[in-house]
């Protein structure tokens, strides 16, 4: 079992917040944080798995080796849902935290896809940004348009755009994200660079094959303990 010793991001957040109130926008370590949850999201959607509850406190920090930013890692996969393998709806699925939740979640007739852990990360990373928390007002003021950016700056502003759209063939994916965002793609962290060389925007429009193997290589942003991720996939639950 992995050890983690920074706790979970909610934790974190409350202890260090994120906002820059004299700038009035995001601190710069947001960006590291975003780069990588997107890229965890990546290794899990391009194995057709959708998360199905992102939210800070199944978020958590690690260490970065070599680097004084912490290393974020995905956790909990206790509603996790390999596509492919069930009903292709929301119908009967135990639905995650209603303050991330994708309005889509909403409708049972709808088809499942990874464009729920979009929008969940997209109200993750607005909550880390600006000093507003997660609560019933503010998810509806997102779906409804009348989100506030005034506490964040242009270039996040336009990130969580594409994240958040209500219509969620109109969002943007992790790994067309880590490959557009020239901000994502300039930071510098010492030991960690992102290795983005089996993407392309191509690839990444396209949908995945609902054949996965999961004997490669592990992915530094997801939480890797047999009994979330492996176990579950042996034992069909998804």
């Amino acid at each position: 079992m992995e050890y983690l010793p920074g706790g979970s991001l909610e934790r974190y957040i409350q202890e260090n917040p994120l906002h820059d109130s004299v700038h009035h926008c995001e601190k710069e370590i947001v960006w590291h944080f975003l780069r990588d949850l997107l890229t965890g999201l990546d290794y899990l959607h391009k194995r057709n798995i959708v998360h199905l509850d992102i939210k800070p406190s199944n978020i958590l920090v690690s260490i970065r080796p070599g680097s004084s930013v912490p290393l974020l890692k995905i956790g909990d996969f206790g509603l996790s849902r390999q596509l492919g393998s069930v009903k292709s709806s929301y119908e009967g699925f135990k639905r995650g935290d209603g303050r991330y939740l994708a309005p889509e979640l909403l409708d049972s007739k709808v088809e499942m896809t990874t464009a729920v852990d979009i929008f969940s990360l997209g109200v993750t990373v607005y909550e880390m940004a600006s000093d507003y928390t997660a609560n019933e007002a503010l998810w509806d003021d997102i779906i409804n348009g009348r989100i506030s950016y005034n506490k964040i700056s242009k270039e996040l502003k336009g990130v969580l755009g594409q994240m958040l759209c209500k219509n969620p063939e109109f969002r943007i994916t992790a790994g067309h994200c880590l490959i557009i965002n020239d901000k994502l793609q300039q930071l510098e962290d010492d030991d960690f660079i992102v290795d983005m060389s089996h993407l392309s925007i191509t690839d990444d429009m396209e949908e995945t094959s609902s054949s996965s193997s999961y004997d490669d290589e592990i992915n530094p942003n997801v939480c890797v303990e047999e009994s979330l991720i492996y176990e579950p996939i042996r034992r069909k639950l998804f």
